[in-house]
């Protein structure tokens, strides 16, 4: 039996077209991709993001809200080039008090792959821009580098004693964000507000970092055969997740959210959504959501995207 898997492993490894696991697949695993990371593999993919939160007091109220656009476009099987671009902003009563836009590139690689273990390892290195406007203050800007590793494991491999924690999977994801300048540039900036300048803003190495615990509905039904590789890609399922994401800083305490959510994946587009549950709770409490809907380009529009770029 393992060697007829190994074999059909090497028969997918030496396929010249990537699309019969174009997606965050290993093996019988499919990795969804989590509100705040990446999924651990390579595609041709296209998603929407929106995030928002609201942190009332007796006094007034914050909304934080985000609205984003990211892609990838295969290189070859096993490298991507990638884009994301997001908007923030914060208000406060209704009264707009900052704007920040994110825009960065990236090129990631699936450098390690492993299907009858349900195990994906890919690393990436990004270069961001970042653009905010403080009404009063004026207009900051800042690039960074952000290198990341990112991982998946499923457990669909374990015995039949431990047949109950097949469906589970772990994923996560380490990211840095490295300013390439230590000072923010500003411009248009009041006179009287040098002071908040100089001792304020000032750019500090950050370090995002989290891990999810995901629950394959697949494992539940017939289309599961436990020691053997799947026929067709392990899609048309839900995975329930729960995401602890964090963020780290020498300028601030680490802060971290618990993440419950639903993610629904076809064969085209996938669908998730999150609540946002502080860890960390202040002197007011804070509640939010996010959302993405994620389109799978090769299979949607195969004719543009059937092959990667420098494949010939």
């Amino acid at each position: 039996m393992r060697i007829k898997a190994l074999a059909y492993i090497a028969l997918l490894s030496y396929s010249s077209v990537g699309n019969l696991w174009a997606h965050g697949i290993a093996g019988n695993r499919y990795f969804p991709a989590t509100s705040t990371f990446d999924d651990p593999a390579v595609a041709d993919e296209f998603s929407f993001n929106t995030f928002k939160s609201s942190s009332p007091t007796s006094v007034n109220s914050q909304v934080d809200s985000t609205l984003a656009v990211s892609g990838a476009r295969l290189l070859t099987t096993n490298w991507a080039l990638g884009f994301d671009y997001a908007k923030d902003s914060v208000t406060q009563s209704g009264l707009a008090q900052a704007y920040t836009k994110k825009d960065d590139i990236y090129i990631k690689t699936l450098f390690y792959r492993d299907d009858l273990n349900e195990t994906l390892l890919s690393l990436s290195l990004g270069y961001g821009h970042a653009h905010t406007d403080l009404p009063y203050y004026g207009v900051s800007s800042k690039n960074s580098v952000m290198p990341a590793l990112t991982f998946g494991k499923g457990m669909g491999n374990l015995d039949d004693g431990l047949s109950w924690l097949r469906p589970f999977a772990l994923v996560g994801a380490i990211a840095a964000d490295i300013p390439v300048q230590r000072s923010p540039s500003f411009d248009g900036t009041a006179i009287g507000n040098f002071d908040f300048v100089n001792n304020q803003a000032q750019n500090f190495n950050s370090v995002h970092w989290g891990f999810a615990i995901e629950y394959s509905t697949l494992f539940l039904t017939d289309r599961f055969h436990h020691g053997y590789l799947p026929k067709d890609e392990p899609l048309h399922q839900f995975v329930p997740l729960v995401e602890f994401a964090f963020d780290s800083s020498p300028s601030y305490k680490t802060e971290g959210t618990m993440n419950p959510g639903l993610t629904y994946v076809e064969q085209t587009w996938q669908w998730s959504g999150e609540l946002i549950v502080p860890l960390h709770q202040g002197a007011y409490k804070v509640t939010g959501f996010r959302a993405q809907l994620m389109f799978f380009l090769d299979d949607l529009i195969p004719t543009f995207f059937e092959k990667p770029l420098l494949v010939n």
